[in-house]
């Protein structure tokens, strides 16, 4: 401040100003360190996951988490240059075009369905197998299919075979054989009815009994839960 007040400096220009260099931000570095993060934060959230995922996905997780025996597995639809398309699973087929009766003639799913019911004769002895129920944790898994295809098999080998569509909210075992749904399961428990409508189908060189779900109901864990669906079973 002193020397400025004496007169100031005598400054000269040494060399003009040039223009800056543009240092940062640069898009690309930006962008592959970006790229680099995110893979290995993508990767360590799939591994924490994984790590919490108690999900049954494949046959071999469900082998290695249960002393469960494993009766079998249906194939899934693969391609086939006839009559189904290459990316068509089991479930996709009934949503779609294909029909219960469709699936189950599918030369693969056929030889599925006979290695089950003969692994469960393995199993189970004749005399002590006298019946089995089907059930799944969501709709649209392939009830209907598995049972009807497990009933034919058995039908096959000259097994006397009942099919019972239990599903009284929406049956469609009816529909997919084209049978009556009159007198069925829901109307013998509610008592509308004292003799069920037993029809017989034949299909894939097999006899069988059906009994159709019957009509709609309300409240069918109610239905299900009475003493006359174990009466019914029994005779």
């Amino acid at each position: 401040g002193i020397e400025i007040d004496r007169g100031g400096f005598r400054w000269e220009v040494v060399e003009p100003p040039q223009e800056g260099l543009k240092i940062v931000p640069i898009l690309a570095k930006n962008l592959l360190l970006s790229g680099v993060v995110a893979v290995f934060a993508g990767g360590a959230s799939v591994f924490v996951r994984e790590l919490g995922d108690d999900a049954i996905r494949k046959s071999e997780q469900l082998k290695a988490r249960s002393n469960i025996p494993l009766l079998g597995e249906v194939s899934q639809l693969v391609p086939d240059k006839l009559t189904l398309p290459w990316n068509y699973s089991l479930k996709k087929a009934q949503e779609n075009s294909f029909s219960t009766l469709q699936v189950i003639q599918w030369q693969p799913v056929k030889e599925s369905l006979d290695l089950i019911y003969t692994n469960l004769q393995l199993l189970y002895s004749v005399a002590q197998l006298k019946s089995i129920a089907i059930t799944s944790t969501v709709p649209g898994e392939g009830k209907s299919t598995l049972s009807l295809g497990l009933a034919l098999s058995a039908g096959r080998l000259d097994r006397k075979v009942l099919l019972i569509d239990s599903d009284l909210r929406q049956g469609v075992l009816h529909k997919n054989l084209g049978i009556a749904n009159d007198d069925g399961l829901s109307n013998v428990l509610a008592g509308k009815t004292n003799n069920p409508n037993i029809q017989k189908i034949s299909i894939l060189d097999s006899t069988i009994d059906v009994l159709a779900s019957g009509s709609a109901s309300v409240d069918p864990v109610k239905l299900l839960s009475t003493p006359k669906l174990e009466l019914l079973i029994k005779s």
